[in-house]
C-alpha cells in the first residue's frame, strides 16, 4: 500500500528561496539569479536603511541593473566579485558620503571593467537623492533606456518602507519613476513634478502619503490615482489588483517577503521586475488573510513563487500557508 506520508505532500508550488546570511549577501544571491548572463551596469546603496536603495528601482529598471547593498562599515564579502562576475563596467552610487563612504565609491569603482565610470547621485535628505535618482533614470529611458519613458510617477512616503517596497517590481519593469514624499511635498520634488522638460504627465499616490502632499502633487501634474487599503498588506492588495494582470505584471513568479522588516526585499526590484512580476508583503509568522485571499484568487496563475529572505523572515508556516492557498 502507498505511504501514508504521500497525503502530506501540499503544494505544487516550488518556491524559490532567496536568502544569503544577511542582507547583503541577500543582495548578492537576487543579482545571481536575475542576471545570470552579467550588466552592463551596477547599482549601489547602503542596506543600513531603505530609502535610497528602493528609490533605486526606477534607475535600476531604465539601465538593466542589480541593486546591491552596502554596509555601513564598507564593501560586505562577495560584492567585489560580484560586480566583477557582472563585468559591470559603470555604476551608480545612490547616496551621499554619509550612506556611501568616498572609500567605498573608490571600491566599487576599482571593482568594475572597462573605463571603471562611477556616478554619485546624491542629495541633501532622502526625497532629495530620490529626485537625484528620478532624474538620472528618466533622461536613460529617454536616451536607451530597456523600456521608454513613461512619464509616470509613483509617489510613496519615505518615513516608512513597505508602499514603497511593494511598488518597486512594477517601477523596475514600466518605466516608472519613485519619488518620495515626507507629511509635506519638498520643494525639490514639486519642481520636478512640474517641469515640463522632465515629462511627469501622471502621478499615482500609494498608500500612506498626507493629504497636504497629494495636493501640492496634484499642483504639480496629474494624479490619475491614489491606491490603498486599510492598512500596508491592503495597500499591497489593491496595488497588486491593480498592476497584476497581462498588461503589466504576470502573477507568476512572484516575490512573497516580510512586512514587518524591509532588509530582505530592498534589492529585489530588479529580479522581480525582470521576472514581470510582484511582490507580496506579510507578516513573518503568519499568511495575512487578504494576501492570502490574493493568492488563492490567482492561484492558476501562479506556478512558482520566490520567498526572499530565511526562516526568521518568512517562517515554515508562512511558506507552508502559501502552498496551501496556491494548491
Amino acid at each position: 500500500s502507498m505511504p501514508a506520508t504521500v497525503a502530506i505532500t501540499v503544494s505544487p508550488v516550488y518556491g524559490n528561496g532567496i536568502a544569503g546570511a544577511d542582507r547583503y549577501a541577500t543582495s548578492i544571491a537576487m543579482s545571481q539569479e536575475a542576471f545570470p548572463e552579467g550588466s552592463d551596469s551596477v547599482i549601489v546603496a547602503t542596506g543600513k536603511n531603505f530609502p535610497d536603495a528602493l528609490a533605486a528601482s526606477g534607475l535600476a529598471g531604465a539601465c538593466d541593473a542589480p541593486i546591491l547593498l552596502i554596509p555601513p562599515t564598507g564593501m560586505s564579502p562577495g560584492l567585489g566579485a560580484e560586480i566583477a562576475r557582472l563585468g559591470a563596467t559603470k555604476a551608480y552610487i545612490v547616496g551621499g558620503t554619509g550612506a556611501v563612504s568616498a572609500q567605498v565609491y573608490e571600491s566599487v569603482r576599482t571593482s568594475l571593467g572597462g573605463s571603471q565610470e562611477a556616478t554619485r547621485l546624491a542629495g541633501a535628505n532622502r526625497y532629495a537623492t530620490a529626485d537625484a535618482v528620478a532624474r538620472e533614470a528618466i533622461e536613460i529611458l529617454k536616451r536607451d533606456g530597456g523600456h521608454e519613458w513613461s512619464g509616470r510617477a509613483f509617489l510613496a512616503t519615505g518615513r516608512n518602507y513597505p508602499d514603497a517596497l511593494v511598488a518597486g517590481p512594477v517601477t523596475h519593469a514600466t518605466g516608472r519613476v519613485l519619488l518620495l514624499t515626507d507629511t509635506e511635498l519638498s520643494a525639490g520634488t514639486a519642481a520636478l513634478l512640474s517641469d515640463a522638460e522632465v515629462g511627469v504627465t501622471t502621478v499615482t499616490v500609494l498608500g500612506a502619503v498626507s493629504v497636504g502632499a497629494q495636493t501640492a502633487a496634484e499642483a504639480c501634474t496629474d494624479v490619475d490615482m491614489w491606491i490603498v487599503g486599510d492598512d500596508r498588506y491592503g495597500t499591497c492588495c489593491v496595488f497588486a489588483d491593480q498592476y497584476g494582470g497581462p498588461e503589466i505584471a504576470s502573477w507568476d513568479r512572484l516575490g512573497i517577503a516580510t512586512g514587518w522588516n524591509y532588509p530582505d526585499a530592498l534589492a529585489a526590484a530588479p529580479l522581480l521586475g525582470r521576472a514581470g512580476s510582484l511582490l507580496l508583503i506579510t507578516p513573518s509568522t503568519y499568511l495575512n488573510g487578504q494576501i492570502e485571499g490574493v493568492l488563492t484568487t490567482q492561484r492558476d496563475h501562479i506556478s512558482d513563487v520566490y520567498f526572499l529572505g530565511g526562516p526568521s523572515a518568512l517562517s515554515p508556516a508562512v511558506r507552508d500557508a502559501v502552498g496551501v492557498a496556491l494548491e
